[in-house]
Protein backbone atom coordinates (compact mmCIF):
# COMPACT_ATOMS: atom_id res chain seq x y z
CA UNK A 1 0.00 0.00 0.00
CA UNK A 2 1.51 3.49 -0.43
CA UNK A 3 2.23 3.97 3.12
CA UNK A 4 3.68 0.46 3.97
CA UNK A 5 5.54 1.25 0.61
CA UNK A 6 6.53 5.40 1.12
CA UNK A 7 6.61 5.37 5.02
CA UNK A 8 7.58 1.44 6.25
CA UNK A 9 9.68 -0.98 4.33
CA UNK A 10 11.00 -2.18 7.27
CA UNK A 11 11.89 -1.33 10.66
CA UNK A 12 14.98 -0.49 10.44
CA UNK A 13 14.24 2.62 8.06
CA UNK A 14 14.62 4.96 10.66
CA UNK A 15 15.36 7.60 8.86
CA UNK A 16 12.33 7.24 6.83
CA UNK A 17 10.11 7.50 9.80
CA UNK A 18 11.57 11.33 10.68
CA UNK A 19 12.18 12.94 7.44
CA UNK A 20 11.14 12.75 3.89
CA UNK A 21 14.18 10.76 2.93
CA UNK A 22 12.73 6.89 2.40
CA UNK A 23 14.10 3.34 2.23
CA UNK A 24 14.85 2.04 -1.89
CA UNK A 25 11.96 -0.13 -3.05
CA UNK A 26 14.94 -2.54 -3.97
CA UNK A 27 15.78 -2.90 -7.91
CA UNK A 28 14.21 -0.54 -10.19
CA UNK A 29 11.00 -1.85 -11.64
CA UNK A 30 11.75 -2.94 -15.41
CA UNK A 31 8.83 -2.36 -18.11
CA UNK A 32 7.73 -2.33 -21.48
CA UNK A 33 6.33 -0.11 -24.29
CA UNK A 34 5.17 -0.67 -27.18
CA UNK A 35 3.44 1.68 -29.60
CA UNK A 36 1.83 -1.39 -31.45
CA UNK A 37 -0.07 -3.03 -28.57
CA UNK A 38 -3.59 -1.51 -27.09
CA UNK A 39 -3.02 -1.11 -24.11
CA UNK A 40 -6.56 -2.47 -22.00
CA UNK A 41 -6.71 0.25 -19.25
CA UNK A 42 -9.14 -0.97 -16.47
CA UNK A 43 -11.48 1.45 -14.86
CA UNK A 44 -9.46 3.22 -11.89
CA UNK A 45 -10.79 2.69 -8.98
CA UNK A 46 -13.25 5.73 -7.45
CA UNK A 47 -11.17 5.98 -4.22
CA UNK A 48 -7.69 5.46 -5.93
CA UNK A 49 -7.73 7.42 -9.56
CA UNK A 50 -4.71 5.86 -11.59
CA UNK A 51 -4.62 8.32 -15.00
CA UNK A 52 -1.78 10.06 -16.35
CA UNK A 53 -0.80 13.27 -14.92
CA UNK A 54 -2.50 13.24 -11.68
CA UNK A 55 -0.72 13.84 -8.72
CA UNK A 56 -1.73 14.98 -5.20
CA UNK A 57 0.34 17.09 -2.50
CA UNK A 58 0.43 16.63 1.05
CA UNK A 59 1.04 18.80 3.96
CA UNK A 60 2.73 17.44 7.17
CA UNK A 61 2.05 18.71 10.24
CA UNK A 62 4.99 18.12 12.09
CA UNK A 63 7.01 19.93 9.10
CA UNK A 64 4.48 22.67 8.99
CA UNK A 65 2.11 24.26 5.88
CA UNK A 66 4.91 25.01 3.49
CA UNK A 67 6.34 21.20 3.84
CA UNK A 68 5.03 17.94 2.25
CA UNK A 69 5.38 15.50 -0.50
CA UNK A 70 4.07 15.31 -3.72
CA UNK A 71 3.03 12.07 -5.05
CA UNK A 72 2.66 11.63 -9.52
CA UNK A 73 1.18 9.69 -12.12
CA UNK A 74 2.88 8.89 -15.37
CA UNK A 75 2.11 7.34 -18.67
CA UNK A 76 0.57 3.76 -18.41
CA UNK A 77 3.15 0.94 -19.01
CA UNK A 78 2.65 -2.94 -20.84
CA UNK A 79 3.27 -5.85 -18.27
CA UNK A 80 2.62 -9.09 -19.97
CA UNK A 81 -0.65 -7.34 -21.90
CA UNK A 82 -2.23 -5.60 -18.13
CA UNK A 83 -1.43 -1.64 -18.34
CA UNK A 84 0.17 -0.29 -14.89
CA UNK A 85 0.92 3.25 -14.16
CA UNK A 86 4.04 4.45 -12.61
CA UNK A 87 3.28 6.08 -9.19
CA UNK A 88 5.98 8.64 -8.26
CA UNK A 89 6.57 10.39 -4.74
CA UNK A 90 6.98 8.69 -1.90
CA UNK A 91 9.49 5.99 -2.18
CA UNK A 92 13.03 6.26 -3.70
CA UNK A 93 11.98 4.09 -6.92
CA UNK A 94 8.49 3.97 -8.59
CA UNK A 95 5.78 1.49 -8.24
CA UNK A 96 3.42 -0.33 -11.08
CA UNK A 97 -0.19 0.40 -10.06
CA UNK A 98 -3.86 -0.46 -10.97
CA UNK A 99 -6.94 -0.04 -10.03
CA UNK A 100 -9.61 -2.92 -10.66
CA UNK A 101 -13.17 -2.06 -12.34
CA UNK A 102 -13.90 -3.94 -8.05
CA UNK A 103 -12.10 -1.20 -6.24
CA UNK A 104 -8.97 -3.03 -5.51
CA UNK A 105 -5.85 -1.68 -6.26
CA UNK A 106 -2.75 -3.68 -6.99
CA UNK A 107 0.91 -3.25 -7.67
CA UNK A 108 2.65 -5.09 -9.83
CA UNK A 109 6.19 -6.46 -8.73
CA UNK A 110 8.70 -7.69 -11.92
CA UNK A 111 11.39 -9.16 -9.59
CA UNK A 112 8.67 -11.47 -8.00
CA UNK A 113 6.43 -11.65 -11.90
CA UNK A 114 3.32 -11.22 -9.49
CA UNK A 115 0.82 -8.77 -8.09
CA UNK A 116 0.17 -7.41 -4.93
CA UNK A 117 -3.36 -6.13 -3.15
CA UNK A 118 -2.73 -2.67 -1.23
CA UNK A 119 -6.52 -1.65 -0.81
CA UNK A 120 -10.00 -3.36 -1.74
CA UNK A 121 -12.31 -0.54 -1.11
CA UNK A 122 -14.99 -2.94 -2.44
CA UNK A 123 -15.42 -4.48 0.73
CA UNK A 124 -18.08 -3.22 3.49
CA UNK A 125 -17.74 -1.62 6.56
CA UNK A 126 -15.99 -4.07 8.97
CA UNK A 127 -14.25 -5.80 5.79
CA UNK A 128 -10.58 -6.99 6.40
CA UNK A 129 -8.06 -7.22 4.41
CA UNK A 130 -4.13 -8.19 5.19
CA UNK A 131 -2.13 -5.65 2.72
CA UNK A 132 0.35 -7.25 1.04
CA UNK A 133 3.66 -5.62 1.38
CA UNK A 134 6.92 -6.59 2.50
CA UNK A 135 8.07 -4.59 6.01
CA UNK A 136 6.65 -5.80 9.33
CA UNK A 137 4.77 -2.21 10.31
CA UNK A 138 1.83 -3.09 8.20
CA UNK A 139 -1.19 -4.73 10.30
CA UNK A 140 -4.24 -5.58 8.74
CA UNK A 141 -6.59 -3.20 7.21
CA UNK A 142 -10.50 -2.62 7.76
CA UNK A 143 -12.53 -0.46 6.13
CA UNK A 144 -13.66 1.15 9.27
CA UNK A 145 -16.36 3.81 7.34
CA UNK A 146 -18.16 5.56 4.67
CA UNK A 147 -19.19 8.64 3.72
CA UNK A 148 -18.07 10.33 6.82
CA UNK A 149 -17.09 14.15 5.74
CA UNK A 150 -13.80 15.26 6.14
CA UNK A 151 -12.74 18.82 6.35
CA UNK A 152 -8.85 19.68 4.60
CA UNK A 153 -7.09 22.52 3.48
CA UNK A 154 -7.75 21.17 -0.23
CA UNK A 155 -11.44 21.18 0.99
CA UNK A 156 -13.84 19.79 2.26
CA UNK A 157 -15.08 16.07 1.36
CA UNK A 158 -18.20 14.09 1.99
CA UNK A 159 -18.26 10.35 -0.43
CA UNK A 160 -15.49 9.12 1.45
CA UNK A 161 -13.94 5.56 2.54
CA UNK A 162 -11.53 5.44 6.26
CA UNK A 163 -9.26 2.41 6.52
CA UNK A 164 -8.24 1.55 9.40
CA UNK A 165 -5.16 -0.37 10.77
CA UNK A 166 -4.27 -2.51 13.58
CA UNK A 167 -0.97 -2.74 14.74
CA UNK A 168 1.85 -4.43 13.18
CA UNK A 169 5.38 -5.47 13.46
CA UNK A 170 6.82 -2.42 14.62
CA UNK A 171 5.89 -0.81 18.13
CA UNK A 172 6.81 2.79 16.97
CA UNK A 173 6.01 2.92 13.44
CA UNK A 174 2.61 2.24 11.50
CA UNK A 175 -0.04 3.48 9.65
CA UNK A 176 -3.52 4.18 12.26
CA UNK A 177 -5.83 5.06 9.30
CA UNK A 178 -5.99 6.34 5.99
CA UNK A 179 -9.75 8.34 4.69
CA UNK A 180 -10.07 8.16 0.71
CA UNK A 181 -12.29 10.40 -0.78
CA UNK A 182 -14.30 9.48 -4.28
CA UNK A 183 -12.63 10.99 -7.45
CA UNK A 184 -9.78 11.91 -5.91
CA UNK A 185 -8.22 9.37 -3.49
CA UNK A 186 -5.94 9.53 -0.56
CA UNK A 187 -7.07 12.84 1.68
CA UNK A 188 -5.50 12.10 5.46
CA UNK A 189 -3.57 9.62 6.93
CA UNK A 190 -2.60 9.64 10.58
CA UNK A 191 0.65 7.31 11.18
CA UNK A 192 2.91 6.90 14.64
CA UNK A 193 6.53 7.30 14.42
CA UNK A 194 9.55 7.26 16.76
CA UNK A 195 9.14 10.80 16.48
CA UNK A 196 5.74 10.70 17.65
CA UNK A 197 2.36 10.96 15.89
CA UNK A 198 2.23 12.52 12.48
CA UNK A 199 -0.64 13.56 10.47
CA UNK A 200 -0.25 14.02 6.21
CA UNK A 201 -3.36 16.41 4.88
CA UNK A 202 -4.32 16.80 1.07
CA UNK A 203 -3.54 20.28 0.13
CA UNK A 204 -3.77 20.29 -3.86
CA UNK A 205 -4.40 18.18 -6.26
CA UNK A 206 -4.72 17.38 -9.76
CA UNK A 207 -6.99 14.83 -10.79
CA UNK A 208 -8.92 13.63 -14.29
CA UNK A 209 -7.27 17.61 -15.18
CA UNK A 210 -9.07 19.21 -13.11
CA UNK A 211 -7.48 21.12 -9.81
CA UNK A 212 -8.55 20.91 -6.49
CA UNK A 213 -7.50 22.90 -3.74
CA UNK A 214 -8.85 25.45 -0.60
CA UNK A 215 -10.65 28.46 -1.45
CA UNK A 216 -9.30 31.38 -0.38
CA UNK A 217 -6.84 34.79 -1.35
CA UNK A 218 -3.41 34.23 -2.55
CA UNK A 219 -0.59 36.46 -4.40
CA UNK A 220 2.44 34.61 -5.50
CA UNK A 221 5.62 34.79 -8.25
CA UNK A 222 7.00 31.79 -9.42
CA UNK A 223 9.70 31.65 -11.52
CA UNK A 224 10.88 28.46 -14.30
CA UNK A 225 14.09 27.58 -12.01
CA UNK A 226 16.40 28.30 -9.36
CA UNK A 227 19.14 29.01 -10.78
CA UNK A 228 20.57 30.70 -14.28
CA UNK A 229 23.80 30.33 -16.83
CA UNK A 230 24.61 32.79 -19.24
CA UNK A 231 24.87 31.61 -22.78
CA UNK A 232 28.25 31.82 -25.01
CA UNK A 233 29.56 34.91 -26.28
CA UNK A 234 28.09 36.99 -23.66
CA UNK A 235 24.19 35.69 -24.84
CA UNK A 236 22.20 36.03 -21.37
CA UNK A 237 20.21 34.04 -19.37
CA UNK A 238 16.61 34.67 -19.76
CA UNK A 239 14.25 34.41 -16.95
CA UNK A 240 10.55 33.30 -17.12
CA UNK A 241 8.33 34.61 -14.43
CA UNK A 242 4.57 33.90 -13.59
CA UNK A 243 2.57 36.14 -11.37
CA UNK A 244 -0.79 35.07 -10.02
CA UNK A 245 -3.12 36.93 -8.10
CA UNK A 246 -6.40 35.00 -7.25
CA UNK A 247 -9.48 35.16 -5.06
CA UNK A 248 -11.39 31.69 -4.76
CA UNK A 249 -13.51 32.69 -1.52
CA UNK A 250 -16.95 33.19 -1.90
CA UNK A 251 -16.49 36.99 -0.58
CA UNK A 252 -15.83 39.13 -3.81
CA UNK A 253 -12.70 41.43 -3.93
CA UNK A 254 -13.38 44.74 -5.61
CA UNK A 255 -9.98 46.65 -6.13
CA UNK A 256 -8.53 50.03 -8.30
CA UNK A 257 -5.71 50.36 -9.68
CA UNK A 258 -4.49 54.22 -10.86
CA UNK A 259 -4.44 53.02 -14.53
CA UNK A 260 -4.42 49.98 -16.16
CA UNK A 261 -1.11 48.69 -14.91
CA UNK A 262 -2.38 45.77 -12.81
CA UNK A 263 1.12 44.49 -11.35
CA UNK A 264 4.89 45.40 -11.41
CA UNK A 265 8.12 42.88 -10.82
CA UNK A 266 11.66 43.96 -10.04
CA UNK A 267 14.96 42.34 -9.74
CA UNK A 268 17.19 43.36 -7.06
CA UNK A 269 20.90 42.15 -6.26
CA UNK A 270 22.53 40.71 -3.10
CA UNK A 271 23.05 45.08 -2.18
CA UNK A 272 19.92 45.34 -2.27
CA UNK A 273 20.09 47.81 -5.52
CA UNK A 274 17.08 47.18 -8.47
CA UNK A 275 18.62 46.13 -11.58
CA UNK A 276 15.29 45.64 -13.39
CA UNK A 277 11.83 47.04 -13.04
CA UNK A 278 9.11 45.48 -15.41
CA UNK A 279 7.23 49.00 -16.04
CA UNK A 280 10.72 51.22 -16.59
CA UNK A 281 10.01 51.14 -20.44
CA UNK A 282 6.49 51.04 -20.61
CA UNK A 283 3.54 54.02 -20.30
CA UNK A 284 0.25 53.21 -19.17
CA UNK A 285 -2.57 55.78 -19.57
CA UNK A 286 -3.79 57.70 -15.80
CA UNK A 287 -7.17 55.94 -16.33
CA UNK A 288 -8.57 54.50 -12.52
CA UNK A 289 -9.39 51.04 -13.28
CA UNK A 290 -11.43 48.78 -10.86
CA UNK A 291 -11.66 44.84 -11.18
CA UNK A 292 -13.34 42.72 -9.44
CA UNK A 293 -10.48 39.56 -8.60
CA UNK A 294 -11.08 36.44 -9.73
CA UNK A 295 -8.15 35.12 -10.98
CA UNK A 296 -5.24 36.89 -12.72
CA UNK A 297 -1.88 34.83 -14.45
CA UNK A 298 0.62 37.39 -15.66
CA UNK A 299 3.72 36.03 -17.82
CA UNK A 300 7.04 37.93 -18.54
CA UNK A 301 10.15 37.18 -20.07
CA UNK A 302 13.12 38.95 -18.85
CA UNK A 303 16.58 38.39 -20.08
CA UNK A 304 19.06 38.76 -17.16
CA UNK A 305 21.18 41.46 -18.25
CA UNK A 306 21.34 45.43 -18.05
CA UNK A 307 22.22 47.95 -21.00
CA UNK A 308 23.14 44.52 -23.41
CA UNK A 309 25.40 43.16 -20.85
CA UNK A 310 24.76 39.63 -18.78
CA UNK A 311 24.03 40.49 -14.84
CA UNK A 312 26.96 39.46 -12.66
CA UNK A 313 27.21 35.96 -11.02
CA UNK A 314 25.55 36.29 -7.46
CA UNK A 315 22.11 35.77 -5.72
CA UNK A 316 19.09 37.90 -7.04
CA UNK A 317 15.56 38.07 -5.62
CA UNK A 318 12.62 38.68 -7.94
CA UNK A 319 9.52 40.63 -6.65
CA UNK A 320 6.21 41.27 -7.69
CA UNK A 321 3.08 43.00 -6.90
CA UNK A 322 -0.13 44.08 -7.15
CA UNK A 323 0.21 48.47 -8.45
CA UNK A 324 -2.35 50.23 -6.02
CA UNK A 325 -2.67 53.06 -4.50
CA UNK A 326 -1.13 51.29 -1.42
CA UNK A 327 1.94 50.18 -3.20
CA UNK A 328 3.26 46.27 -2.20
CA UNK A 329 -0.21 45.34 -0.53
CA UNK A 330 -0.11 42.31 -2.52
CA UNK A 331 3.24 41.03 -3.24
CA UNK A 332 5.67 37.56 -3.35
CA UNK A 333 9.00 37.11 -4.08
CA UNK A 334 11.38 34.28 -4.38
CA UNK A 335 15.51 34.67 -4.85
CA UNK A 336 17.24 33.10 -7.47
CA UNK A 337 21.06 32.53 -8.37
CA UNK A 338 23.22 33.23 -11.67
CA UNK A 339 26.48 31.48 -11.77
CA UNK A 340 29.22 31.02 -14.19
CA UNK A 341 29.88 27.08 -16.20
CA UNK A 342 28.12 24.67 -17.40
CA UNK A 343 24.65 23.76 -15.73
Amino acid sequence: MLNRIWFHRAAACALALTSLSLCALGQRIGRSRSGEVSLAVEASARFFPLAEGNSWTYNIDRFGPEEGVTVSVGAPVEMHGVAYFPVRGFAADEALLRADANGRVLQYIAEEGREALWYDFSLPIGGTWTPQTPDDCTGPATIGARNETASLPAGVFRETVTVEYGPGGCADAGIGEEVFAAGIGLVRRTETTIAGPRTMQLARARVGGRTIESAGLSFSVKIDRPSYVHGANGVAATLHASVTAENSSDIPLALTFPSPQLFDLSIRNEKGETVYTWSADKLFPAVVTDITLGRRVFEVEIPLEISGRPLPDGMYVVEAWMVQPREKLYSGSVPFMIRSGTE
